[in-house]
């Protein structure tokens, strides 16, 4: 006797384990995303011990960008997983594709200014706080919205395949010579001066504990609490040895802590730029396409990783989400 098969196999033929499974996992990523994120945000806003150790503004914004990956671009995802084509249209396709590339600039960029931010810190310990405002900091996050802008001006400009048509919504057109290479260049581009800033703030780090490092080995005392004059980088200001060795270490682990979520946030999407690389010059093979959407996903899911980095790395990030899990008062 033959069996009739399900509804949702005969309206999506195309439906396998694979797409169940693919509908699963991003499904869970989308959820982590946006619980996750708002953790961040909450916790950032109502914690004045988390604004006043970490750059709460910019942490702020990299959660928002996040934030926009998982409402929008993730629940695209799971549908077009979910039945195995692109329910949509093309204009949608188009926008989501955007708002990937909208995320990554808006993340580099980001990365950028919390790693200028601490470079201040460190470099200028007395003068930061009159450095970067609040009014700086609105107007560099501003700034980033603004290259955003421009990014996303540029690539209507410089490529035709906006109105070619890809049923599928697939990978195709990322991988189009003028997009790849746009996109790549804007993702190295940021790193380099991300990871430049980093090398700098680890130099300036590194002054810092040599100068009380010696001075502790030359103060001959049995009060820990000796008023001494530090000078860095042409700036001399009074400090005791115990408090600055504190504040050293306290600078160092949220640098450590910012460094890991630009490590993490680099290997992600790497792959998906040595992939663009690769289709801008030319070189085509078999599963391109299927490739480029395996990648792509694992650029999507550091979207997910920020919340996580802070809690293994925070104390004060842990207690904070846990009080906002237990809805108490942070």
């Amino acid at each position: 006797m033959e069996t009739t098969p399900p509804a949702l196999f005969e309206e999506f033929p195309d439906f396998t384990v694979l797409y169940f499974v693919k509908t699963v996992a991003f499904t869970i990523i989308s959820v982590a995303i946006i619980i996750g994120n708002s953790l961040v945000i909450i916790a950032v806003v109502w914690s004045k011990q988390l604004a006043n150790a970490f750059p709460s503004y910019f942490i702020i914004n990299l959660a928002v960008t996040d934030l926009i990956v998982g409402i929008y671009v993730f629940p695209i995802n799971i549908i077009h997983s979910a039945i195995g084509r692109f329910p949509f249209g093309h204009t949608m396709c188009i926008i989501s594709k955007l708002i990937t590339l909208v995320g990554c600039v808006s993340s580099v960029l980001t990365l950028c200014l919390l790693a200028l931010d601490r470079y201040i810190v460190v470099a200028f310990p007395l003068r930061c706080k009159i450095i970067m405002t609040t009014k700086v900091k609105v107007f560099l996050i501003g700034l980033v919205w603004f290259f955003v802008f421009i990014c996303l001006i540029g690539l209507a400009m410089i490529t035709p395949i906006l109105t070619a048509v890809d049923p599928t919504c697939r990978q195709t057109f990322m991988l189009e010579k003028p997009v790849s290479i746009y996109f790549a260049c804007w993702f190295l581009a940021g790193m380099i001066l991300m990871f430049t800033l980093h090398w700098l703030i680890y130099k300036k780090l590194s002054e810092r504990k040599t100068i009380i490092s010696n001075s502790l080995n030359t103060v001959i005392s049995s009060s820990s609490d000796i008023n001494l004059r530090i000078h860095i980088g042409g700036q001399s200001y009074p400090s005791s040895l115990s408090s600055s060795k504190l504040e050293l270490q306290r600078h160092a682990k949220v640098v450590k802590t910012l460094f890991l979520v630009c490590g993490v946030f680099f290997l992600c999407w790497l792959p998906y730029v040595i992939f663009l690389f690769i289709a801008a010059v030319g070189i085509q093979f078999e599963l391109q396409l299927e490739l480029a959407n395996v990648v792509a996903s694992i650029g999507y899911f550091n979207s997910c990783m920020n919340p996580f980095i802070y809690a293994a790395r925070s104390q004060s990030f842990r207690i904070a989400f846990n009080k906002l899990i237990k809805c108490r008062k942070v």
